[in-house]
């Protein structure tokens, strides 16, 4: 509990009656991520006296925070054709828990060499880059985008998007 007591007293309760009572609780930062059980002890006498105990389990889910973080990414403005060129994503977990499933995948209409990278699960304080290599063969404006998809330790899916703009320019011959 988060500032009281764990034991509380009320001095009547009426037939059929009820006493709420509101416990605010935190866990530790590095609490493991998962179901515990608290158990309440409750114990009480009747008008003439006689003591009676009981006891209820009580299921308190614990949610850490799952958040991956991307390093910036720099795509040139203008690109030329037929030279290779590179993106570069830094992917960060900043979050509390392991992140599951990381992908990303950059949709363009580049031809790319690594369209997709599965970079598995990604403990609490960890990083992984994904290197995107390409050669523009046509000019114009020419726009795509960078998307990291993940899952937290429940199952949710999570998805960020890197939009991104260049312009490919002819390159002429020497």
């Amino acid at each position: 509990p988060a500032g009281t007591s764990n034991t509380f007293y009320s001095r009547y309760l009426a037939p059929e009656g009820e006493v709420t009572k509101r416990i605010d609780m935190y866990v530790v930062p590095d609490a493991s991520q998962r179901t515990y059980t608290l158990t309440a002890n409750f114990e009480y006498e009747d008008a003439d006296g006689n003591q009676f105990t009981t006891s209820e389990n009580i299921s308190i889910p614990v949610v850490q925070k799952s958040e991956l973080t991307l390093g910036q990414t720099v795509v040139n403005p203008e690109m030329y054709t037929y030279q290779q060129e590179y993106i570069s994503v830094p992917l960060y977990n900043t979050g509390k828990t392991t992140l599951y499933n990381v992908t990303a995948k950059i949709e363009s209409p580049f031809a790319v060499e690594t369209p997709q990278k599965y970079m598995g699960n990604m403990a609490s304080g960890t990083q992984d880059t994904y290197d995107i290599s390409f050669t523009p063969d046509a000019p114009g404006e020419v726009e795509g985008k960078i998307i990291v998809q993940y899952q937290d330790v429940s199952g949710k899916q999570y998805e960020q998007t890197i939009p991104f703009k260049t312009q490919v320019i002819e390159m002429m011959d020497p």
